[in-house]
């Protein structure tokens, strides 16, 4: 919902390791700065013989964090990250697009991130073939379509909240609500 601010595609990072090791030997650029990033890792194991650390149940936990300086892959010179599989249009899936088109929503592709803007009443979603599946690109053009009910012209829902306000968060609910469990909208770029 809103103008896709905080959503969308990740820049390309190096993160894969046969391409850390391509990027190592290429370098970063002189004078780029590095992001942090911190890796947690929280572990509960059960102890043998009872609580030692003076825990009722038995359990206990140890929480490891590890910090990185990363570069994104556009800082590197000399580093071609290798290309993505890209989602065939064959895999559309015919009766998904007639019911989307029978909604009447304008739904517009292109750019790397999908939202509803309600100003002017439009969906907009990344390519098809940006998305891992297709069960990926319809999941998110139904919680972005479930946006557009919101339309005045529609059901007439407060669509004006912003993030961590209420009516945000309730609207994000009832998009939420068309999930499937084990639908996951996740786009190939962000894994």
């Amino acid at each position: 919902m809103g103008d896709g601010a905080g959503g969308g595609l990740p820049e390309r990072g190096l993160g894969h390791l046969p391409a850390m090791g391509r990027a190592w030997r290429a370098g970063p650029r002189k004078g780029e700065k590095s992001s942090p990033v911190v890796f947690w890792k929280i572990s509960d194991k059960e102890e043998q013989d009872g609580a030692e650390d003076g825990s009722e149940d038995g359990r206990r936990f140890r929480v490891f964090a590890r910090g990185y300086a990363v570069f994104n892959a556009a800082q590197v010179d000399g580093y071609a990250a290798a290309a993505l599989p890209v989602l065939p249009e064959a895999e559309r899936i015919g009766h998904a697009e007639a019911f989307f088109a029978a909604t009447g929503i304008d739904v517009r592709h292109g750019g790397n991130r999908a939202y509803y803007r309600p100003s002017e009443d439009r969906v907009q979603m990344p390519p098809f073939e940006a998305f891992r599946d297709a069960v990926a690109y319809y999941a998110t053009l139904a919680h972005e379509a479930t946006h557009a009910t919101g339309h005045p012209s529609r059901c007439a829902r407060d669509l004006k909240g912003r993030f961590g306000e209420e009516a945000y968060a309730a609207e994000e609910l009832i998009a939420l609500s068309i999930r499937d469990e084990g639908v996951s909208p996740e786009r190939q770029a962000s894994q």
